[in-house]
């Protein structure tokens, strides 16, 4: 089966099918990424899953798919998600529990101000079966990560969903 196949079906097993889906090119030459959107499957949160992030495991030294579960700023999220994704494409970060990808400002300058939220988190995901974070893809196993939003380069609590009611 073919990793992007795998991947699909896996989270399609989880979370159903996408109720929405963008398509980004980051390169010339260079495989597309789609960010799916998924409704009710937190309360109040929308869900945003990368897929074809795979084709750039190399660089990210990881197989891996990326789920951002929000709620507030849908319409941001997909282009920040997928902008923050290409700078750690482009730059090789390696991207495991445990990574933080800073500078969101210079991505989306619009989205810090209003929410003070500076940084990504990358975590393994919580809130669903342990199942949904490996992927077996036969003779290959990939994860499913959770990015978390952050205040400036300050430790504390990072918060899954930015909301309108919470202060740095």
């Amino acid at each position: 089966m073919h990793l992007g196949e795998c991947f699909y079906d896996h989270l399609t097993r989880f979370l159903r099918e996408p109720a929405r889906q963008s398509v980004f090119s980051i390169g010339a030459h260079l495989p597309s990424i789609q960010i799916l959107e998924y409704d009710r499957i937190f309360a109040a949160c929308r869900v945003f899953c990368s897929f074809g992030l795979t084709h750039y495991h190399p660089e990210l030294h990881s197989l891996c798919e990326i789920m951002l579960p929000i709620d507030d700023a849908w319409d941001a999220i997909p282009t920040l998600f997928t902008n923050a994704l290409n700078v750690m494409i482009m730059r090789s970060i390696r991207l495991a529990p445990g990574t933080a990808l800073n500078g969101l400002a210079t991505i989306d300058p619009n989205f810090v101000e209003r929410y003070r939220k500076h940084a990504l988190y990358f975590t393994l995901p919580f809130d669903l079966p342990d199942a949904f974070a490996s992927v077996d893809c036969g003779t290959v196993t990939g994860h499913v990560y959770l990015p978390k939003f952050r205040p400036n380069k300050r430790r504390g609590a990072a918060h899954t969903c930015v909301s309108r009611t919470q202060t740095a």
